[in-house]
């Protein structure tokens, strides 16, 4: 299916489909762990997750160009760069605030807040 997605972006919610929406929390997920367990450590563990978050952004983008419509891809990228960037640093102030298990329970919050998961289009 080509081109079959057209969700458009408004309100302050970042809408995505089921696919997209679980490779985004896989790399959230992945930017949590890497940042809040041992922090200020670096070990292979670390690279690992880092890994792990830089495929499932990649993946996002490759879907969504493949998925959908030409005209929604710019704005959801848009959306999807300030979300990154938002989670990012809310997650490295809460870290630096509070600490890591309760800065892990903050950003979840943020994911569930700030995402809506829509039906796919076929």
């Amino acid at each position: 299916m080509r081109n079959t997605e057209n969700i458009p972006q408004d309100g302050l919610r970042t809408k995505l489909t089921l696919r997209n929406a679980i490779l985004l929390i896989c790399s959230c997920v992945a930017q949590m762990i890497m940042v809040c367990v041992n922090p200020g450590k670096t070990d292979l563990f670390k690279g690992i997750m880092v890994a792990v978050s830089l495929a499932c952004q990649v993946l996002l983008v490759i879907n969504i160009w493949r998925n959908t419509v030409v005209a929604n891809r710019i704005p959801l990228y848009i959306r999807l760069c300030l979300f990154i960037c938002f989670f990012q640093g809310f997650l490295l102030l809460t870290n630096g605030l509070v600490g890591g298990v309760i800065s892990m329970v903050l950003c979840i919050v943020l994911l569930i807040a700030g995402l809506k998961i829509v039906p796919d289009q076929q």
